[in-house]
C-alpha cells in the first residue's frame, strides 16, 4: 500500500503481478462464486461463507461471531484461521491494525469522556469484550484469563499477528479505500486492467497525500 515513507507502493511490479493473480484465480482457476455483486460485497462475501458456498475468504476477528451463526458452523471446529500465504519474496501480507478511542477536542465533558475510555479499555473490559466477540485484547494482562487464552479463534488470529504486516499509520489511512476499492472492482469486473487500476488508485493516493488532508 504504502510504506513509513509515504511512498506509494500499490502499483508496484509485485502489486500489480498480485492482483493480476487474483484475476487468474477468478476468471481463469474459477474459485468464486458466480457473477460478483460489489453493490452489497461484503455481505455476500460474509453470507456466502457462512452458508458454506465459499470455503474461504479474507476477513478478522470482528466477524467472527456473526460466521459462527451460520449453517456452515453447526460445529465451529469447522473454521479455522490462517495468514495470507507467502509470495515469491516469502513474505506474507496478513494486514494489522485496530480501532481507537477518541475523544471529540470540543467535547463539553473531557473527564467524563477519559473515565469511560479507561473503564472500556481496562483488562477487565477487554476480557468481557474478547470473550462475547472473539476479537484480540489489547492488553497482555487480558491473555492470562484462560477464557481469552484458552479460545480457539483469538489464538488463531493471535498467531497470525505474529507475522502480519501494519497497515500505514497517516492521517489518511480512513480514506484509503474511497479510490481502491472502485478500482479494485473494476479490474474484477473487467472493465480495466490490473495495472491501469493499480495506477489510477496510486495517482489519487499521492494527491491525497499531498494535500496532507
Amino acid at each position: 500500500m504504502i510504506d513509513n515513507n509515504k511512498n506509494v507502493l500499490v502499483n508496484s511490479t509485485g502489486s500489480i503481478a498480485g492482483l493480476n493473480f487474483l484475476l487468474k484465480l477468478q476468471n481463469t482457476d474459477k474459485v468464486m462464486p458466480g457473477k460478483i455483486d460489489f453493490t452489497n460485497g461484503y455481505t455476500n462475501m460474509t453470507n456466502d461463507f457462512k452458508d458454506g458456498t465459499t470455503a474461504m475468504i479474507f476477513q478478522g476477528p470482528w466477524e467472527t461471531a456473526n460466521i459462527l451463526t451460520g449453517s456452515a458452523f453447526t460445529d465451529q471446529a469447522n473454521m479455522g484461521i490462517a495468514g495470507i500465504p507467502t509470495g515469491p519474496t516469502g513474505a506474507t501480507g496478513s494486514p494489522t491494525g485496530g480501532q481507537s478511542y477518541v475523544i471529540y477536542a470540543g467535547t463539553k465533558h473531557p473527564a467524563e469522556a477519559a473515565k469511560f475510555i479507561s473503564f472500556m479499555s481496562s483488562t477487565d473490559s477487554q476480557i468481557a469484550i474478547a470473550k462475547a466477540n472473539h476479537t484480540l485484547p489489547t492488553r497482555q494482562s487480558a491473555y492470562q484469563n484462560s477464557d481469552v487464552s484458552s479460545n480457539p479463534v483469538i489464538a488463531g488470529y493471535y498467531a497470525v499477528r505474529n507475522t502480519a504486516v501494519s497497515r500505514p499509520v497517516i492521517p489518511q489511512g480512513g480514506q484509503l479505500f474511497t479510490d481502491f476499492d472502485p478500482n479494485i472492482q473494476a479490474a474484477l469486473a473487467g472493465s480495466k486492467s490490473a495495472a491501469d487500476a493499480l495506477n489510477a488508485v496510486a495517482d489519487k493516493w499521492k494527491t491525497l497525500l499531498a494535500s496532507g488532508s
